[in-house]
This record gives C-alpha cells, structure tokens and sequence, in this order.
C-alpha cells in the first residue's frame, strides 16, 4: 500500500477550525484530534516502511553516487526528510522553495512547498504537546531560519542540474 497523500487532511483541518482538548498518548497530548490521527498516521507509515525516511545529505550523496539508482529509490515516492535549512526563495514560477543542505556545500537540495503546509511543533524534540496549524506557504516559510533543523514531507522529484529536488512539500515538522 502507497502512502496517500496527505493534503486532504490539511482541507479538512483548516476548514474544521475547532479547538479540542489535548489528548495525552504515549507521553505527548495533542492539540486536537486532527493533530494526534495525522501524527499516528504518519508514525504508521514510517514503522511501516510505507513512507522512506532520509535525511537530506544522505539523499544529495546517493544522487551523485548513482542518479539511476536513487531515481528508482526515490523519484515519485513520499519521503520525511530530514533537513538544515540554507535559504528560503522564489523560483521562477513564483512558487516557494526552501533550499536544504546537501553533501556538496555549493548545491544545496530544493523542496518546493505546496500552497498550504501543515506545521507540526512538537514532534522533534519530545514535547508534552504536539500541535497542528495550517497555514499558507509563504507563512510557513517566513518562520524558517537559516540553520534550523526540521523534517520536510515532500514527493521526490529527482535530480536536476546537480540539485535533488522534493515536490509537493505540504508537511514541515519543526
């Protein structure tokens, strides 16, 4: 079974906009119901093997390694990156792309967000709650800083130019 895409839940959350009682499971309440079946979901499919975890050098290394080979890997698949944030920009197209640190210091990998992204706090660093907010790319990419680590959920999208590059960003866990 393929992982399925995740944006339908960020439809439904945002238009739901209710605030329900933290819920405690497994030393960590969330803020909503939303927020503890998305967690649980994207915890299954990691355990699971459905949804490949990478962090992002890795991910740059095993492009220039093999392309063929990482495409197979990779190329088409939900992956969790885990990421070091380089720069937030524009592309040509005007779509927003957070460029992440690779093997190679001078071709940093490109995740492109979706239009909206959920933002996870909370998952990382073992908080006593875990919390879920929607928000519009550009709001989501403003709050990120060079340096910091997180955890995209992208599409990969292969290598162009010496760049890996990750679609359809719509998660960033933080």
């Amino acid at each position: 079974m393929t992982p399925l895409r995740f944006c339908p839940l960020l439809a439904v959350l945002a238009s739901l906009c209710i605030a329900a009682p933290a819920i405690a499971a497994d030393k960590a309440a969330f803020d909503s119901p939303e927020t503890e079946k998305f967690v649980r979901r994207l915890t299954a499919d990691l355990d699971a093997k459905r949804l490949a975890q990478v962090d992002s050098v890795s991910l740059g290394r095993d492009y220039r390694t093999n392309e063929v080979a990482a495409d197979s890997k990779y190329k088409g698949k939900y992956l969790f990156v885990k990421a070091t944030v380089e720069s937030v920009r524009k592309d040509a197209f005007g779509n927003i792309v957070v460029m992440v640190r690779s093997d190679n210091q001078f071709m940093p990998n490109s995740a492109r967000l979706d239009k909206t992204v959920a933002v996870i706090t909370g998952l990382e660093n073992n908080a006593k709650l875990i919390s879920m907010k929607t928000v519009p790319a550009a709001d989501a990419a403003g709050a990120l800083t060079k340096g910091q680590k997180l955890r995209v959920l992208c599409q990969g999208d292969g290598m162009l130019i010496g760049g890996v590059m990750l679609a359809v960003c719509d998660t960033i866990s933080r």
